[in-house]
């Protein structure tokens, strides 16, 4: 399993680890949501435009920013 040993980034393995970090303009607030869609590719290179047709996690999580 390739995709989750973190290998030396040689170009032939695909890391998992996701890492997100959202910054909301001062005085910002509100109530909606953020969605989280992890899904699974084959070895063919991607540009990022499609989605893939397996989907392995899709949730979406409730937000509300408060000052």
């Amino acid at each position: 399993d390739k995709e989750s040993d973190y290998g030396p980034q040689s170009g032939t393995d695909h890391p998992v680890g996701i890492k997100t970090r959202l910054v909301v303009a001062t005085g910002i607030t509100g109530i909606g949501s953020m969605r989280i869609l992890l899904s699974h590719y084959t070895d063919i290179a991607k540009t990022g435009e499609n989605l893939s047709t397996e989907t392995d996690v899709d949730v979406t999580f409730p937000v509300k920013i408060v000052p």
